[in-house]
């Protein structure tokens, strides 16, 4: 393929600085999606120790990968910023590109919560699939035929007007180059460009260019069954009869042609209020369009009237990128004279699985326009594609007509390229009959996610008639009571009504998202037993990390199922970033008898206790099947905000009723472990009113450490209700318990945590020991066992190494390919390991580095590393570039287990693909290795003495809850004459 030697060398740089950077996939029990797994580590290859002055010498600009521990609090923001850090753009997963052209490197030094950094270098800089599409369209397989490409070019953030235009000069004076139009999106300057191959390496020079890849290609995605999708009863169709028809709404169809003659559209005088682009009539287009919004009047067919046949329709032209972009289409749609606010687009770029600029086109129009929705067409075959695997947008597969609409016919599978959920849901798109683009009035039937997407769309447009008209919270149109609702609202609210489908198996899954919409589940339409609670709150009155708002309702009943979902509209993610989600909000649902369900933790189809926060969607639910009657607290809290504040759209159906919201507090950015004596480590608390009065100065952070009376801190107020305290440096050998409280007018002291409960920070220091080290210098070391195609070599590599050869190979040496001609598998398994138990704040590391060149089709050609019979870690396709992955196996202490890297076609495919490369592999382990100071001083003051003995003698022969200042010396949770014994042999040191 032309071109493969120029890409080749650049398109693995940003994977090999930031190998490892994976998410931890959402629990959903039937299997984790493609690139996700449980435990998978946070840490980059190439950020290096800030000691290191070569790491953050200026590069492009001064730009550098920098890598932080945990959530980028108020706190955090603040501090970089004094030490001159400009953090320009997130990259996923705790990386953010940052400008480092002002930094102070003495108070970056200082920065505990800074993991490393590395040059932002030019191979970083270009996608891995540039040079390598299998284009659709003619006039792109000709380009590429002739060694040229066309490119999306996106700049860095902090690029200012100047920089664009130092940056279009030097374009052209690059030979060969054509531009062909540029444009902001979401807040990031993106030239479109096209040329040779060779202009490749020249534009990742330019100190301006961020990311480079290929400019999209849009495709199409080829009686309407309104009732399915209304009520799922056979001719009910309950919206339309209470007169939601879509009247003053405008959905915009992005396709490839329109005939405005047919009866669809020209029995209702101003029906198309807009074309843009040049005229053409096509079929596609035609019977898309009439599905939405065609109304042949009330004589007219049945299968030629649209979901929403009174609303209004603009209508735009696929974009061909050399003179248009979605961004252009959208703001037209959206602007004077058109003024759609549902976006209907069955069309993508089926040759990209990346969130590419299409996808953060999407995304950046929704975060700006928040009273907009994107709905989109999902791939009709494999991995989801753009712009379907936007984040914002609603993605639409494809059901059969009934009565097999349990069943889907068309649409994307394995979720997107960093697992997060697509498509979110489904509608009949199979055999549907709408206008045929080829009459003036007549009909056809179509098959494919194009005919379902439509459908929603119009669904889409009911609902914001419905807010828009007053409708909630009565169920009558009470015009008092209507509003404008966000696109999250509408998401929201559409992804709530969804059904499991019963010919799909496992729920969420990769084929029916959150299943079949059923609209009227979540409307409801006057006096009716299921009810509806909503909540839409905008980004400028939105949360930052540490909020928690609290939403209680009351369950009336079980004989309804409670659904609670969730959904937020994101900051687009920076060009080739390696997980899409920027800001990252959790959904918390706890019961009236105590029990907690996090969003998108799914068993049997339904919310289960355990497992963990979501970390990768900006859409999440909790179903109870029979929710028990009582008070049910609904808690939003802002996990990780790292761009400006945000906003949420929660929908609650159920059996329900609202209650007033009470004021919150919350911690946030608290350790786990400080160093003994560390000075500076930062605490934030975030007050949140609800509904009530917060009163003045009544925020209050408490410590503990010497005896059962608290200090209360100094707080700075920050904004947004955050307030910062700095905690007290302390000696080895004590625990800090932490609380925050403060006074609302009608709920009085809100405390977290409840009662007289506290967090506890552990003072120590880890030491770490390596316990498995092996880089098979020497083949496979003792206790090695290997079989498959496992076995060490120095051949079948690509050029860059992570460490010296040989290494560890599932492969054939004399093919470099795993090809056996039927299912290939095997095991590479360590000696027997026994993990010690570390303790609190302690920690086990897995450390190895992996190269691999597979199908890299999710559930096919696996490489998974096991603990024991536990998965651990999925290692990703890296195109032969070696990564450091780094696992987190702290859960595996105290057993006795081999690791395993195992390998796995799953089918017997031929193949000639190079296979998985292993090596440098180390397990460390981290315990406390702190040396108290002072090991009878119960009260901390830096003596022992009578206090000391009076205070143990309180609680002498007492059950406690270990802490030191309760006498319990020993650690073991009771006072004891071991405990005296430890007093007396140190009564009367004076330590310090």
């Amino acid at each position: 393929m032309a071109g493969v030697s120029v890409v080749a060398c650049l398109s693995a740089g940003l994977w090999a600085a930031s190998a490892g950077l994976t998410q931890v996939a959402p629990v959903v029990p039937h299997g984790p999606p493609a690139g996700g797994a449980a435990g998978m580590a946070r840490l980059a290859t190439g950020l290096v120790p800030l000691e290191d002055r070569r790491a953050w010498r200026a590069g492009a600009g001064g730009r550098v990968l920098l890598g932080i521990d945990g959530a980028l609090t108020a706190s955090r923001r603040r501090a970089l910023d004094e030490a001159g850090v400009v953090l320009v753009q997130a990259m996923g997963d705790g990386v953010f590109i940052a400008d480092m052209g002002g930094v102070r490197r003495d108070a970056l030094a200082e920065l505990r919560f800074v993991r490393g950094i590395t040059r932002y270098s030019e191979a970083m800089k270009v996608s891995p699939d540039v040079g390598f599409r299998a284009y659709e369209t003619a006039e792109r397989r000709t380009l590429q035929e002739r060694g040229r490409e066309r490119l999306l070019v996106h700049l860095f953030a902090d690029v200012d007007a100047g920089g664009l235009a130092e940056a279009l000069d030097a374009m052209r004076t690059i030979g060969g180059l054509s531009i062909l139009h540029h444009t902001e999106v979401g807040g990031v300057q993106t030239i479109s460009v096209e040329g040779p191959e060779q202009i490749i390496p020249l534009l990742s020079v330019l100190e301006q260019v961020q990311y480079i890849e290929p400019a999209p290609e849009g495709v199409p995605r080829n009686a309407v069954v309104s009732w399915v999708v209304q009520s799922n009863v056979p001719d009910s169709r309950p919206l339309w009869d209470a007169g939601l028809t879509g009247l003053n709404q405008v959905i915009g169809v992005t396709d490839s042609g329109l005939n405005t003659a047919h009866c669809s559209f020209s029995t209702v005088p101003g029906k198309v209020i807009a074309y843009n682009g040049d005229f053409r009539v096509t079929n596609h287009g035609t019977h898309v369009a009439a599905t939405a919004v065609g109304n042949p009047g009330p004589s007219g067919s049945d299968s030629l009237r649209g979901h929403a046949f009174d609303a209004g329709l603009v209508f735009s032209r696929i974009p061909a990128f050399t003179n248009s972009n979605l961004t252009t289409v959208l703001e037209t749609q959206a602007g004077p004279g058109q003024e759609a606010t549902v976006h209907s687009n069955s069309w993508g770029d089926d040759n990209t699985k990346q969130y590419s600029g299409l996808s953060r086109a999407v995304d950046a129009f929704m975060h700006e326009h928040e009273e907009h929705l994107v709905v989109i067409a999902s791939v009709n075959g494999g991995q989801i594609a753009a712009p379907d695997n936007a984040k914002n947008s609603l993605t639409v597969s494809a059901a059969s007509l009934p009565p097999n609409q349990e069943s889907v016919c068309f649409g994307g599978r394995f979720f997107t390229q960093d697992g997060r959920i697509k498509p979110d849901v489904v509608a009949p798109g199979c055999g549907i009959r709408s206008a045929f683009g080829g009459s003036s009035c007549g009909d056809s039937p179509l098959s494919g996610t194009s005919m379902a997407t439509p459908a929603v769309s119009g669904m889409a447009a009911l609902v914001r008639q419905y807010f828009m008209e007053g409708w909630y919270p009565s169920g009558m149109p009470t015009p008092t009571d209507g509003f404008v609702p966000s696109g999250a609202l509408l998401k929201a609210v559409l992804v709530n009504s969804a059904q499991d489908m019963a010919g799909e198996p496992g729920y969420p899954n990769d084929r029916e998202g959150w299943g079949r919409v059923v609209v009227a589940d979540s409307l409801p339409l006057g006096d009716e037993s299921r009810r509806l609670i909503v909540q839409d709150v905008r980004n400028d009155v939105g949360l930052v990390t540490g909020s928690v708002i609290a939403h209680p309702i009351q369950v009336l009943n079980d004989a309804e199922p409670l659904k609670i979902t969730l959904a937020w509209t994101d900051p687009p993610a920076s060009p080739g970033a390696m997980t899409a989600l920027v800001n990252d909000l959790d959904l918390e649902v706890i019961a009236p008898n105590g029990d907690v369900y996090f969003g998108n933790v799914f068993g049997s189809g339904w919310s289960i206790t355990g497992g963990e926060p979501d970390r990768l969607n900006n859409l999440e639910q909790v179903h109870i099947q029979m929710p028990e009657p009582g008070v049910w607290m609904i808690r939003i809290i802002g996990a990780n905000v790292k761009q400006g504040l945000q906003g949420y759209a929660l929908a609650t159906t159920g059996a329900v009723s609202s209650l007033p919201a009470p004021a919150t507090v919350a911690l946030s950015g608290l350790p786990m472990i400080v160093a003994p004596e560390s000075e500076g480590e930062v605490v934030e608390i975030v007050v949140h009113p609800g509904d009530e009065e917060i009163v003045a100065g009544s925020a209050r952070l408490l410590v503990r450490y010497r005896g059962p009376n608290p200090e209360v801190l100094d707080l700075e107020p920050m904004g947004d209700g955050v307030y910062r305290g700095v905690l007290p440096a302390v000696v080895c050998g004590a625990t800090l318990e932490v609380a925050a409280e403060v006074i609302g007018n009608q709920s009085g002291v809100i405390r977290t945590p409840a009662g007289e409960q506290y967090v506890r920070v552990i003072v120590d220091v880890l030491e770490p020991t390596v316990v498995l080290e092996e880089d098979f210098s020497d083949g496979f070391g003792a206790g090695w066992l290997a079989d498959g195609l496992w076995n060490v070599t120095g051949a079948c590599n690509t050029e860059e190494i992570c460490e010296a050869a040989p290494w560890a190979y599932f492969g054939n040496v004399s093919t470099c390919t795993y090809n056996t001609g039927s299912r290939a598998v095997g095991s590479l398994q360590s000696p027997l390991l026994i993990l010690p138990l570390v303790g609190p704040g302690g920690r086990i590391t897995l450390e190895y580095c992996s190269s691999m060149e597979n199908e890299n089709t999710a559930g096919f050609d696996m490489g998974l590393v096991y603990a024991g019979a536990t998965v651990v870690d999925e290692a990703p396709h890296t195109g032969g570039v070696w990564e450091r992955r780094i696992v987190d196996l702290t859960s595996q202490q105290g057993r006795a287990l081999r690791l395993n890297w195992r390998f796995d076609t799953i089918d017997g495919q031929f193949n000639d693909f190079a296979g998985w490369r292993v090596d440098d592999i180390r397990v460390v382990v981290e315990r406390g290795a702190c040396v108290d100071p002072c090991p009878g001083d119960i009260n901390f003051d830096g003596r022992v003495d009578l206090n000391d003995f009076v205070r143990l003698a309180g609680h002498f022969q007492s059950v406690v809850d270990g802490m030191r200042w309760q006498g319990d010396l020993t650690g073991d949770g009771q006072v004891t004459l071991a405990d005296f014994q430890i007093l007396a042999n140190h009564f009367g040191q004076i330590c310090y």
